[in-house]
């Protein structure tokens, strides 16, 4: 009899538990959280060197888009792809720049799309406002209600970074330049061609063709600290104090003085195929055809640490890739999707369909 009673309550508090896993699986996130992920991951380097056409501030995701319409939008949601709000939305000019196939998701095969010169990317949001670069190629915010725009420069950009209450950007060819938040007291900081950004205590570490250097950000005082001579530095990231580069098909280490260098890994990541930096971890996708010529991907996440690589197949071989709640997203015929940065558990996270609705 003892025996039945126990079982009976071990059931009834499988039950219990299994309600309040799942009630606080499904209750929205607190705001103290919220607010605790606002100051952990905004913008980052990684989505920012490729395009920045996502970003996240607390539980709120932004993202860019352009429609068959023309249009181009900036876009608000919650972590999940629900509750979106159209921030800006304005028609593109008739300028093309480039054919791609996956801005900001895949169209089908047989249709060839022209992306504007003043398409939205390089999104980077505080707490108040949301930086980018739009129409015509100009630095734009608004608030993060979508109230309050302002374009703040009147030069051609292909780079943007927001960084401790300052706007870094690149134009003129890809030149250094700093500005206010409100656009005030804008300068050269560097006259030369400028790859990537990243920051580093009071440093800004600046990537070009296969150097790198370091610049003051109160001095402008700059010294290269790393040289590849023949070999473009592909990508780069600063994580415990340490600068990670791709250059010449591996991932090599160096301090930030640019000594010690060591190489963690090979490797074989070839031209446009996706990759980002995030965190201790280096991710990127190879794009390999079947028998039938359709595409996949070969999914690769190396530990910076150890240097060990895990790999997996998956269904798509993305361009693009961004960082967000700790998922990967990428463009496909379908919409965005996204992956856990396992590979696995492949989700949906907005349709083509949602944004002509």
């Amino acid at each position: 009899m003892v025996f039945k009673y126990r079982k009976i309550a071990y059931v009834v508090m499988l039950i219990v538990t299994t309600v309040i896993i799942v009630f606080l699986s499904l209750t929205p996130l607190s705001n103290d959280l919220c607010e605790e992920r606002k100051h952990s991951r905004g913008s980052f380097e990684g989505n920012l060197g490729n395009t920045g056409r996502m970003a996240q501030n607390g539980c709120s995701v932004y993202f860019a888009t352009l429609g068959i319409d023309n249009y181009a939008r900036l876009i608000t949601s919650d972590l999940n792809g629900g509750n979106r709000v159209v921030l800006v939305e304005y028609l593109t000019g008739s300028q093309f720049s480039e054919i791609v196939n996956d801005f900001p998701f895949d169209f089908p095969l047989d249709v060839k799309l022209h992306v504007p010169s003043d398409e939205i990317r390089g999104i980077n949001v505080t707490d108040e406002w949301i930086f980018y670069i739009g129409a015509n190629r100009r630095v734009y915010r608004v608030d993060v209600n979508g109230m309050g725009k302002q374009r703040l420069n009147n030069t051609e950009t292909w780079r943007l970074f927001v960084h401790n209450d300052r706007i870094y950007f690149t134009c003129n060819y890809h030149m250094l330049h700093e500005m206010d938040l409100d656009g005030e007291n804008e300068r050269l900081l560097l006259n030369k061609e400028v790859g990537g950004l990243a920051f580093h205590n009071d440093n800004i570490f600046i990537r070009r063709y296969g150097q790198v250097y370091k610049m003051c950000s109160r001095t402008s005082q700059v010294q290269e600290i790393f040289n590849s001579h023949d070999t473009s530095v592909l990508d780069f990231h600063i994580f415990n104090d340490m600068l990670y580069l791709e250059v010449n098909r591996s991932i090599i280490r160096v301090d930030t003085h640019g000594d010690n260098i060591v190489k963690i890994v090979s490797v074989n990541r070839g031209p446009g195929e996706g990759s980002i930096f995030f965190e201790n971890h280096f991710i990127y996708i190879n794009r390999v055809k079947n028998f039938l010529g359709l595409e996949r991907g070969i999914f690769h996440r190396v530990d910076l640490k150890t240097g060990e690589v895990y790999t997996r197949n998956i269904r798509h071989a993305p361009t693009l890739v961004y960082i967000v709640n700790n998922r990967l997203f990428f463009s496909n015929t379908l919409g965005i999707s996204s992956l856990s940065l396992d590979g696995r558990n492949l989700r949906r996270f907005s349709r083509v369909t949602d944004f002509f609705q």
